[in-house]
């Protein structure tokens, strides 16, 4: 992937996060006896490897940029050109960070197959995680993942 289309998917990812953490789940209702709490309004969230303290806010903003980066590194834009596609393509993933830490996709959509396989691909790749925690218990943590890219 060259760098121009790295910055470009960086920075559209970037923004996605930005949009969705902040502003797309905190409405959300959660059902106290449910063991799936929104990633915007987990009480500890989840921390992806390497990410470090005691801040919720801070580990939060850390797992954003390390998916951000693993996203930008690993997804291949490639896919979207082979299969004659072009412009600005969005692709969304819904996953959640389960009890035991390991990521389980929940649903992918994309405006063509290939690319569903390589979001899926991508995701599948993020490592495993310490689980998020709800009134003092491990919890599955839901998570969306907005992919941004553009295509010339």
């Amino acid at each position: 992937m060259t760098k121009k289309y790295k910055l470009i998917l960086t920075l559209c990812v970037g923004f996605f996060f930005f949009s969705m953490s902040s502003f797309g789940q905190e409405v959300e209702v959660v059902d106290e006896n449910s063991d799936d709490i929104a990633f915007a309004i987990i009480e500890k969230v989840p921390v992806y490897p390497g990410c470090k303290g005691e801040d919720n806010r801070l580990l939060r903003d850390c797992m954003n940029l390390k998916i951000k980066k693993h996203v930008a590194s690993t997804f291949n834009t490639k896919k979207a050109r082979n299969i004659g596609l072009i412009g600005k393509q969005k692709i969304y993933v819904q996953f959640k960070i389960m009890k035991t830490g390991k990521v389980k996709i929940m649903r992918v959509s994309a405006p063509h197959k290939k690319l569903e396989k390589e979001a899926r691909r991508v995701v599948n790749k993020l490592p495993k995680m310490i689980p998020g925690v709800q009134d003092g218990r491990n919890v599955n943590v839901t998570y969306m993942l907005p992919i941004g890219f553009r295509v010339e």
